[in-house]
């Protein structure tokens, strides 16, 4: 019998407890918001920062690459030097 009374009774009014909920739900919607925003700036500027250090490394790795290839050269051209040297004391 109690469940056939529940049926008819009307519906609760909201309470201020419930109004309260909903305004704290709300500022705490909009705390997300707030920091959903900023972290999608904060991942945009690390992203644009990330790009420009994988310049920087690459030209520094482009630019150590050369040193190194100038550094075999000279040491072949030295070696070659060495050689005509012996050559020339051997004669």
């Amino acid at each position: 019998m109690s469940h056939a009374t529940a049926q008819s009774d009307p519906p609760t009014p909201p309470t201020r407890t419930s109004e309260a909920l909903r305004k704290n739900l709300r500022f705490v919607n909009a705390q997300l918001d707030s920091l959903k925003n900023q972290w999608v700036a904060e991942r945009s500027r690390l992203l644009g920062e990330k790009a420009a250090l994988q310049d920087a490394a690459n030209q520094l790795n482009a630019e150590v690459f050369d040193i190194k290839e100038q550094m075999r050269r000279v040491a072949e051209i030295g070696r070659d030097g060495d050689k005509q040297r012996i050559g020339v004391q051997e004669v």
